[in-house]
């Protein structure tokens, strides 16, 4: 009896595990939707590094290639994981692919618990 209990808490942890990361998955790949979007922002009391409500910051670097960019995107992959395979806390990755396959954009994702929100630990590429 006492094994049974704990084999279908197991499960119940497990399964709220499994829909808690695929509820991120979800949200990240609308945020990376969002961040596509970017618009230059001319009101300087906004903060201009916030413009997506589940990023907590985007640094000035990637908020420039990401407000210029004229070239379409013709895919976005939200991963679980490192793609460079570095770790470095990165919990989900980011991959935007050109329309015409010639150019790659990778942010790497760290999710905060704690605020319930997703910090850019780094990014890779351009798509301009």
């Amino acid at each position: 009896m006492k094994s049974s209990l704990m084999f279908i808490l197991a499960g119940f942890f497990l399964l709220n595990a499994c829909t808690s990361n695929e509820e991120l998955l979800l949200r990240l790949k609308k945020d990376a939707r969002e961040l596509l979007k970017i618009k230059p922002i001319c009101d300087f009391r906004s903060n201009q590094n916030k413009p997506v409500k589940d990023i907590v910051n985007i640094g000035d670097g990637l908020y420039d290639i990401l407000r210029s960019r004229k070239k379409p995107v013709g895919k976005i992959e939200v991963h679980t994981g490192d793609l460079f395979g570095e770790d470095d806390d990165v919990t989900h990755s980011i991959l935007y692919t050109s329309r015409d396959k010639t150019q790659t954009l990778m942010l790497r994702m760290r999710y905060d618990s704690g605020l319930d929100l997703f910090h850019i630990v780094g990014y890779s590429g351009k798509i301009d």
